[in-house]
């Protein structure tokens, strides 16, 4: 693990002092989560929100954790990278990686399952056999459907056989927890653990704001203390700053994506114009409007045929 001497001390700044509503980071922005979650002086944290997502109880409760990426003040300066998560070891050897997503990715699902499969097989040094293997288990927390056709909010992916009457229960374990299907209609007196943390991060936005929070989620242990760092963060000058950046860069490659995707079905469009393709069925294959395909034809004149 890393040494605790190098905390840093946080420059804080008055919310609103420049008189401009200042932007809220929540929970699921993925540095602020990580920033939460992901650090030594915070392993309670993590073990509250690990015990209640998994929904350990009694003896099988996670008690202590060991950080194999903790928060680096300095990565998260120069956008080092764009996969963030928490990822620990509990005291049984076993591994957790937990990430909150909250924009839909073509190939999330593979990724997910990729870094799974690597944070179970980098267990393994070299020389060392198959005993050293413990189970992996990989935590997604979404802001999106990632099932549109299925109404559970927590789905599990394990290694079963096909008529599921046998598993193999130390490998890997996929949960991926859909936030867009949390309800809070349950009476607050019966939520569980698990419920209540979901609350705290779908709403996180809300719960920095009150002073007080509500008493029953007050009783859950780390809640508060998870609300507490949120608010730490938003009042930290240093890390807006490191959070701004980072948003600004996320809007940008956005930007970039989009037009490379747009320019990629503007030169489709035109090969299929030049082959002769009717205009109706080039705008079915591209997703182009015939607005926008007439005006692309327009802006390339050596290529319209006459």
């Amino acid at each position: 693990m890393t040494s605790r001497k190098s905390e840093r001390t946080p420059k804080e700044t008055a919310p609103g002092s420049d008189g401009a509503p200042k932007k809220v980071f929540s929970l699921l922005n993925d540095f602020v989560f990580k920033y939460v979650f992901g650090q030594e002086k915070n392993e309670e944290l993590a073990i509250c929100l690990l015990n209640a997502l998994l929904k350990k109880s009694g003896r099988d409760k996670i008690v202590s954790l060991e950080f194999l990426n903790p928060f680096s003040f300095k990565e998260a300066a120069e956008l080092k990278t764009s996969v963030v998560d928490v990822k620990v070891r509990d005291g049984e050897n076993r591994c957790y990686t937990i990430e909150v997503q909250v924009c839909r990715e073509k190939f999330f699902v593979p990724r997910t399952v990729y870094y799974l499969a690597k944070l179970y097989s980098e267990q393994l040094r070299s020389g060392e056999d198959y005993s050293e293997l413990h189970p992996a288990t990989g935590i997604s927390i979404l802001d999106f459907d990632l099932f549109e056709n299925c109404d559970e909010m927590h789905n599990i992916f394990e290694f079963r056989n096909q008529n599921s009457s046998l598993n193999l229960p130390e490998t890997m374990i996929l949960h991926y927890i859909e936030l867009t299907k949390f309800s809070r209609n349950k009476p607050r007196r019966l939520c569980t653990p698990f419920e209540k943390w979901l609350q705290v991060l779908k709403f996180s936005e809300k719960y920095i704001t009150m002073n007080e929070l509500p008493d029953y989620l007050c009783e859950e242990e780390g809640v508060a203390m998870a609300v507490a760092q949120l608010k730490k963060v938003n009042a930290d000058r240093e890390m807006r700053q490191i959070l701004e950046a980072r948003e600004k860069e996320a809007h940008h490659l956005a930007s970039i994506k989009k037009a490379a995707y747009a320019e990629g079905k503007a030169d489709t469009a035109l090969k299929m114009y030049k082959l002769g393709i009717n205009i109706s069925l080039i705008v079915e294959a591209t997703g182009l409007s015939e607005l926008e395909l007439r005006e692309l034809l327009k802006l390339q004149p050596d290529e319209i045929k006459q």
